[in-house]
């Protein structure tokens, strides 16, 4: 699968909307923070055995 910058843009657009935050950079900080605490919440893996 392919991530292009215009995904990861959208991505953001649809966080921000999901999540009623106006400013993106506000969104991005925000999801940030929440990607950071579920990767600790999951033990801080770098690698996942699949």
């Amino acid at each position: 699968m392919a991530i292009s910058v215009g995904t990861i843009t959208q991505d953001v657009r649809d966080y921000a909307q999901a999540h009623r935050i106006e400013n993106i950079e506000i969104a991005v900080e925000a999801g940030m923070q929440e990607k950071a605490r579920e990767f600790r919440q999951e033990g801080a893996n770098i690698y996942k055995e699949v």
